[in-house]
């Protein structure tokens, strides 16, 4: 006895006009040529004897005494078509190539004037400088107010929010933070309140594991814990402390972070 709603027999083939679904595999050869690297319409573009490239319209502007590139005339292009695969870093590799085309009869003094305007209003608006590399280590006034995250500190007079995440050391003594140039700058912190860290050369053992030992521990977060050692209060991230032992107080730091809060006196050894 067949089961209900089984299928069983042959079936007439099917007189429905509908086209059966293409693979992938012919959907990425529908798209390109013949030399199957460029779109179908890349090469129709090509051939089209009414179309010019960016970069033959450069060619024929920097003849006629107008000094342009292919780049600065994309932005006017009305077509464009995929020009292959192009390897390299953006977007995390390869990327799809781009040419841009022109009627052949494009006015090129008008096309100039756009792109002079173009210069001239980059000119007026020029890009936002670099963000400075290194750290700066910023000295406070108190601590207004802080949270599991992040903490309010009063710097110059002014109330900022730094995260513990942008906080690389903390000296409660001195009542420093040192955190990214980028991020002082964004801030907005006055130099007069910030000091360039000492950026020379670290040498070659710099990441080496070196033992320290604490006296007591003052104060403890998710984030940290503020260390009594050598009579010194020294806040130190949970990110920077490779081990803890807790019997012997003794706390397992790269050397570079130890030499940072000047504890290489307190050093008993390497790991």
């Amino acid at each position: 006895m067949q089961a209900r709603g089984a299928l069983s027999g042959t079936f007439p083939p099917s007189t429905s006009s509908r086209r059966a679904p293409r693979t992938f595999l012919e959907d990425m050869k529908m798209g390109l040529s013949t030399s199957g690297t460029v779109s179908e319409r890349h090469a129709a573009a090509r051939q089209d004897a009414s179309k010019v490239t960016a970069g033959q319209l450069a060619a024929r502007m920097r003849r006629a005494g107008m000094p342009v590139t292919a780049a600065e005339l994309r932005r006017w292009a009305p077509e464009w078509h995929h020009s292959g695969w192009i390897p390299g870093p953006a977007r995390g590799g390869s990327r799809m190539g781009r040419t841009y085309f022109f009627p052949i009869d494009t006015d090129i003094e008008k096309l100039y004037a756009n792109v002079l305007a173009e210069r001239a209003r980059k000119a007026a608006n020029p890009p936002p400088p670099a963000a400075p590399a290194g750290d700066v280590v910023v000295h406070y006034e108190e601590i207004v107010r802080s949270t599991r995250k992040a903490a309010l500190y009063r710097v110059g007079g002014r109330e900022v929010w730094i995260g513990d995440f942008q906080c690389r050391a903390h000296d409660w003594q001195r009542q420093t933070i040192t955190i990214p140039a980028r991020v002082a700058q964004e801030k907005g912190l006055a130099p007069e309140n910030t000091e360039r860290e000492e950026t020379a050369t670290p040498p070659a053992d710099d990441d080496r594991d070196v033992l320290v030992d604490y006296e007591d521990i003052l104060h403890c977060t998710r984030g940290g814990a503020l260390y009594l050692i050598d009579g010194r209060q020294v806040w130190i991230h949970n990110n920077d402390c490779r081990d803890w032992d807790d019997d012997s107080r003794v706390l397992t730091l790269p050397k570079r972070v130890a030499r940072a809060k000047g504890l290489l006196a307190a050093e008993v050894g390497s790991a």
